[in-house]
C-alpha cells in the first residue's frame, strides 16, 4: 500500500524516487503521493486568505461595525468594560480602555446594536448596511444615579409640656452620579406604599434628608410606620432612575430612663453629677446624656456625653458650666439609630 512509503528520514524520501530494490524502474505513483503530502503540509500552515480580493467568493459576506462608547457629558471620557452587542446575531464585545469595540462577522444589512453597562442607561441604534456609520459608531451613555446609603430612624421625645411627647421619622440617603451631581434631578421616598416625600439636599454634596411629622401627616404616629417599607429612588435630568433601595422602620424607642437629680431647679456647682434610673428595653441599646443651657428662651447644647452602656445610672458633666439655668435629658439609642428621650430636669449653676 502507498501509505507504507511515507518518508520518515532523508533515505526514506530518496526511496520514494526509486523502484523496488534491485530494479531500475521509477515509482511515479509514490512520487505523486509525496508531492501531495508536501503541498498539504504547506497549505495547512497558512491562514485564511484576505477577504478583499474581488475574485474571492467570501468577499462582501461580512460588514463589521466598529465604534467607541463615551460618557454623555464633556469631556466625553471613554468607558471601559461596557458590553456592546448585536443580539440578532449573537455577537457581543466589551469596550477596551479607549472605549473601543468591534463587532465582526456581521452581514451587510441593517443591524441593531445595543449597549448596556450596569451603572449606565442602555442605548441602542440601528446601523445601516454600508457607509461610515459601520466604521465609527459612537455611543454616549448616561450614567445612572446610584443610592449608596439610606436610613430610616424614629425619634420619640417625652416632654412636660405642651404635649406629653413628640415623634418624627428622619429619612436620609446618599446619592452618587458619575455624570456629576449637577445631573441629579430629585430624590424621593415612598413610605407605607402611598406617602411620597421629596428629600432635600444637605450641605454635604450627595446627602439628602426629609422628616415625616405632623406637617406631612396629621395626626402623626410613628408606630403606624413600624415594619413598613420606605422605598428610596433618585432621578437624573434625563429622567433615568436609580435602582430602588428599600428600608424598614424597625421600632419606636419609648422605653426611656427616669431622671433623678439634679432636678426642680436645684442649685449645683459647675460640674454636677447627673443621676437617673436606666431604661430596660428588650433590645440592644446605649445611653447619652445632654445638658442644654437656656438664655432668654434660646436653647443651646452646653455638654453632651459619649455613649454609655445601657445599665449606666450616672455621669459627671465633663466641662465646667458657667452660672445660669440649664436642663438635661437622657437619650436611649438602639442599634438602628432609633432614639427615645426622657423628660427634662432643670437645675441652676451657681458660683
Amino acid at each position: 500500500m502507498w501509505g507504507k512509503n511515507v518518508a520518515r528520514s532523508g533515505n526514506d524520501i530518496m526511496n520514494c524516487f526509486r523502484g523496488p530494490h534491485g530494479s531500475g524502474r521509477q515509482a511515479w505513483p509514490t512520487l505523486a503521493c509525496c508531492v501531495t503530502m508536501l503541498a498539504g503540509a504547506l497549505f495547512a500552515t497558512c491562514g485564511d486568505a484576505p477577504r478583499d480580493n474581488p475574485l474571492d467568493p467570501e468577499t462582501g459576506r461580512y460588514a463589521p461595525v466598529f465604534g467607541h462608547v463615551m460618557s454623555l457629558f464633556a469631556p466625553h471620557r471613554p468607558l471601559q468594560g461596557v458590553p456592546v452587542a448585536a443580539p440578532a446575531f449573537g455577537l457581543v464585545d466589551s469596550t477596551d480602555a479607549d472605549g473601543a469595540f468591534a463587532l465582526l462577522y456581521l452581514p451587510p444589512e441593517s443591524v441593531m446594536v445595543v449597549t448596556s453597562g450596569g451603572m449606565f442607561a442602555p442605548c441602542s441604534v440601528v446601523v445601516p448596511p454600508l457607509g461610515p456609520a459601520r466604521e465609527h459608531q459612537l455611543f454616549y451613555l448616561n450614567a445612572l444615579p446610584a443610592i449608596t446609603q439610606a436610613s430610616v430612624a424614629s425619634t420619640h421625645e417625652e416632654r412636660w409640656w405642651p404635649e406629653p411627647y413628640e415623634e418624627w421619622i428622619t429619612l436620609t440617603t446618599r446619592v452618587e452620579d458619575a455624570d456629576g451631581m449637577g445631573d441629579l434631578d430629585s430624590v424621593c421616598c415612598t413610605a407605607a406604599g402611598n406617602l411620597r416625600v421629596v428629600l432635600s439636599p444637605e450641605l454635604t454634596p450627595g446627602s439628602f434628608r426629609a422628616t415625616l411629622d405632623d406637617a406631612v401627616q396629621f395626626p402623626f404616629n410613628a408606630e403606624d410606620f413600624v415594619g413598613a417599607d420606605f422605598t428610596f429612588q433618585a432621578w437624573d435630568k434625563q429622567a433615568a432612575s436609580s435602582a430602588v433601595c428599600v428600608i424598614r422602620l424597625v421600632r419606636v424607642v419609648r422605653d426611656v430612663g427616669t431622671l433623678i437629680a439634679p432636678s426642680g431647679l436645684e442649685e449645683v456647682g459647675p460640674r454636677p453629677v447627673l443621676r437617673w434610673i436606666p431604661p430596660a428595653p428588650a433590645y440592644p441599646s446605649v445611653l447619652r446624656a445632654r445638658v442644654i443651657r437656656v438664655d432668654s428662651g434660646v436653647e443651646a447644647t452646653a455638654w453632651e456625653s459619649s455613649l454609655f452602656p445601657a445599665l449606666t445610672d450616672s455621669a459627671v458633666v465633663g466641662t465646667a458650666l458657667s452660672t445660669g439655668t440649664y436642663y438635661w435629658v437622657l437619650h436611649t439609642i438602639d442599634s438602628f439609630g432609633n432614639t427615645g428621650r426622657s423628660r427634662e430636669a432643670a437645675f441652676k449653676v451657681v458660683s
